[in-house]
């Protein structure tokens, strides 16, 4: 198996034992089990829990980035793109697990990789919209993932699809300007 395929499966795992088990009971044993590597296999890519929680964020970075990519090549609009890819987010265990783990980790480089896509995302919507839509679409989107992380409201996610229908118009109308 390619080393790629095994930071994917230890990445998998490491989602599922935090969603199943939360992050207070994740172990390195319980990843490595879950994944089908020995602890030391686990340990030679990843020597610390730290480690591997910095590689699985960069992991779930590139997930989201793949959304917004297809969503971009449907759309031809950074805007849309974000909009509809925060909205398929909303069903990835990845970035549920993600928001509940960034509630726990306060080390810097954990948030690598997504300080400057946070940075990107800003400047795109931007080119795109005015700087006060572009600022109410990346709040709003932060603030789908907040609900879905925690689960404020069950019936959120239909009112999320409305709300991004509603930015995708307004997005739309302010691009036309």
């Amino acid at each position: 198996m390619r080393n790629e395929e095994k930071n994917t499966r230890i990445f998998e795992s490491t989602t599922m034992v935090i969603n199943e088990q939360g992050i207070n009971q994740f172990t390195l044993d319980k990843v490595a089990e879950r994944a089908g590597v020995s602890k030391g296999g686990l340990l030679y890519r990843f020597p610390s829990k730290e480690r591997l929680l910095k590689g699985w964020s960069h992991y779930v970075l590139a997930l989201f980035t793949t959304l917004v990519e297809e969503e971009e090549e449907k759309s031809n609009s950074f805007a849309t793109a974000y909009l509809q890819a925060t909205l398929r987010s909303l069903e990835s265990a990845e970035m549920k697990t993600f928001m509940t783990v960034s509630g726990y980790q306060a080390e810097e480089q954990f948030y690598e990789g997504w300080k400057e896509f946070y940075a990107q995302t800003i400047v795109k919507l931007q080119e795109e919209t005015s700087p006060e839509l572009a600022s109410i679409i990346q709040l709003t989107c932060d603030g789908l993932w907040l609900q879905d992380a925690f689960q404020f409201e069950s019936s959120y996610r239909a009112q999320a699809k409305q709300l991004v229908s509603y930015l995708q118009k307004l997005a739309a109308s302010d691009f036309d300007r």
